[in-house]
């Protein structure tokens, strides 16, 4: 927790802070719920360095690899994994076809321009059959965001394709 910095001071974005479960006294217990696990995973991505999370990424491509699997798709990625998957296929190291959407768990997304930049980068450079940036994920769910451990609740996803005009809910 210290190294993602919660402390009993509430997080700055409200929807990460109502994911970051305390106990009767304010402290976190160290249970990240939905939006707030974006808090960790920020501060462990921070500490990663380039070279490290390459190697990481071609030991899992291969370990796919073993199984069979040549392509997978990320529903929550951004332009820093895509970058990424870029290098190791520009170094001949990709061994898995990537598709992405930008998206994160159960967080609600600000269309700030920066975002939108990215979006914008992402179009423009990967498209081809190794590194593709041509999903865009929604829900649909009418869940308030935060669903206790205990809980077992079915959710409703949609489905869209960019290549036909309907979507499908399962």
């Amino acid at each position: 927790m210290n190294m993602a910095g919660l402390t009993d001071r509430p997080v700055g974005d409200a929807d990460e802070e109502r994911g970051v479960v305390r106990d009767a006294s304010g402290h976190p217990t160290g249970v990240l719920l939905e939006a707030a696990m974006q808090i960790a995973a920020r501060a462990v991505l921070a500490r990663i360095p380039v070279e490290e999370k390459l190697s990481m990424l071609q030991s899992a491509s291969r370990y796919l690899n073993s199984f069979g699997i040549t392509s997978v798709v990320n529903a929550s990625g951004d332009l820093a994994e895509i970058k990424l998957y870029a290098t190791l296929r520009d170094r001949g190291a990709l061994t898995v076809r990537t598709r992405t959407a930008f998206g994160a768990v159960a967080v609600q997304h600000h269309l700030t321009p920066q975002f939108l930049a990215d979006l914008e980068e992402a179009r423009r450079r990967y498209h081809d059959d190794w590194v593709s940036a041509d999903l865009v994920k929604f829900f649909a769910d009418g869940s308030t965001g935060l669903v206790p451990p205990s809980c077992m609740c079915r959710r409703t996803t949609m489905r869209w394709s960019w290549h036909s005009t309907s979507a499908v809910i399962s």
